[in-house]
């Protein structure tokens, strides 16, 4: 017998002993006894059948020719408790010994058939052996039970931390808003009045630099909004506003914008064009308006940095359920080594090493995070010095 075990978990098997002769009960209980376990004897087929119902066994020794209700009847009762079903039973029996009867006794449920007279090493070794395996079965249910409550208490472990850091994304949310609102009312100022300067300026040279202090003030906003957006987008704290639009109206919109950035920029040798619209009807759709400008935005502006000569084109086309949108450049492309890097917060590729290219490399990270947050999927197709092409789909909802 396993001592470790009994004393670990302090298990002590019960053996159930049923014969309707009591002197056939001590004998039984007296060749077992240097095992360790407790014996229920019981001189009735029935009274086992409440026993069983009612206690937990470990192994019954059952006697077949009882006066009530045989051995067979007994264990058939017993087999009809679910509960019931996997626990040993070894039948004993001296007038039924022959081959037919043990057949029946094994058809019937019983897993072990012993001859009287009782052998006693047989028997020993026999109930020792189903002995260990309920022990083993104990030990194996109270291990589970262990690992279920640490499962548990993980569980719970987890869950606290999970809301302690909800709340700290929260707080981080809540503290970039009111710095942005703060640094945002000294910027304005500082980019209303670079402006009013430079009206009043004379020198070309001097309203330049007050052009530049403008400009990198209004980058800075950019950051900053930038920094704010991916923190709501990552408290689920940002709310999509669907409404129904023109896409037509919307594109001609981004085509006039771009067009006076590039020719601010001094770009005359990159040509800005809109994909020829393939479709009789105005096309509408039913989505986040704002979101969706801010997207396409963000890939225009990186292909009108990467890009100095050759096309832009950007367009849509709708397939099935979907709507497929694209920005598509002849610019300095991007690394295949690098392209799985391209949507990667604060990461910034520079595939051309002798040139420095502005941003903080959180753009198209959250181009993408927008793109996923409205239902959709985005990726990009490039050939390092030829150009790249950034492709979206959204749900088509009109």
């Amino acid at each position: 017998m396993n001592n470790e075990i009994l004393e670990k978990f302090n298990i002590r098997p019960k053996i159930l002993l049923v014969d309707d002769n009591g002197n056939n009960l001590e004998l039984l209980e007296a060749l077992l006894s240097e095992l360790e376990t407790d014996f229920v004897l019981v001189e009735s087929g029935f009274e086992a059948i409440k026993k069983v119902n009612s206690e937990e066994f470990a192994l019954i020794l059952l006697d077949i020719q009882m006066p009530d209700i045989d051995g067979y009847e007994v264990l058939e009762k017993i087999r009809e408790n679910p509960q019931n079903h996997l626990l040993p039973v070894i039948f004993i029996s001296a007038i039924y010994s022959d081959i037919e009867y043990k057949i029946k006794g094994i058809k019937t449920g019983a897993i072990d058939f012993i001859s009287k007279p009782i052998i006693s090493d047989i028997l020993i070794g026999k109930v020792q052996q189903f002995l260990e395996l309920y022990l083993n079965k104990k030990q194996l249910e109270l291990y589970q039970n262990h690992l279920k409550l640490l499962v548990e208490q993980r569980t719970a472990e987890l869950k606290v931390a999970k809301e302690k850091a909800e709340e700290s994304e929260r707080l981080k949310t809540a503290f970039l808003t009111n710095m942005s609102h703060e640094i945002r009312t000294p910027m304005n100022a500082i980019i209303g009045f670079s402006t009013i300067l430079a009206e009043e300026l004379q020198s070309d040279e001097q309203r330049e630099y007050v052009e530049i202090i403008s400009q990198n003030a209004i980058n800075l906003l950019q950051i900053i909004d930038s920094v704010l957006e991916i923190a709501q987008i990552e408290t689920g704290e940002l709310v999509l506003v669907k409404k129904s639009f023109s896409l037509n109206n919307l594109f001609f919109e981004l085509f006039q914008h771009f067009e006076e950035i590039k020719n601010r920029n001094l770009q005359s040798n990159i040509e800005l064009r809109i994909s020829k619209i393939k479709y009789k009807e105005p096309i509408s759709l039913y989505s986040s308006y704002s979101i969706l400008k801010e997207v396409m935005e963000t890939l225009l502006y990186n292909a009108l940095k990467f890009t100095d000569k050759g096309y832009i084109e950007f367009g849509y086309v709708i397939e099935d359920a979907k709507i497929r949108f694209y920005v598509e450049d002849t610019g300095v492309g991007i690394p295949k080594e690098s392209l799985h890097l391209v949507f990667h917060r604060f990461t910034k590729i520079f595939p051309d090493k002798n040139r420095l290219f502005s941003g903080i490399g959180l753009g198209l990270a959250i181009a993408k995070r927008f793109v996923e947050l409205m239902g959709g999927e985005m990726s990009v197709r490039s050939s390092f010095g030829k150009g790249s092409t950034f492709y979206f789909t959204l749900p088509f909802e009109v």
